[in-house]
């Protein structure tokens, strides 16, 4: 019911996505520097490969799934904040 913290979150979202973001494109420069063959080494090269495929499909998976999600908070908070403001002006 704090109208205040939804407001700050809303306006919080665009830096949570520029650091998702840049959080996610520094993994795959990782994986694109190093390999993320680097962090598999004590494996057999078959295992490393299906691994690393694994890693990389599923980091891009979660990050999109993440950036999707963060970017739908504002939207929620909008909504609640204005059904809030609905609801008191029909009480009153």
């Amino acid at each position: 019911n704090n109208v205040y913290l939804k407001g700050v979150l809303i306006f919080l979202v665009p830096f949570i996505l520029l650091l998702l973001t840049d959080n996610y494109i520094q993994f795959v420069g990782f994986g694109e520097n190093f390999g993320y063959q680097s962090i598999l080494q004590k494996l057999n090269p078959k295992q490393q490969l299906s691994l690393s495929n694994y890693i990389k499909n599923s980091t891009l998976f979660f990050a999109v799934v993440s950036i999707i999600g963060v970017g739908l908070i504002p939207i929620k908070m909008i909504r609640s904040i204005w059904r809030q403001r609905r609801n008191e002006l029909l009480t009153n």
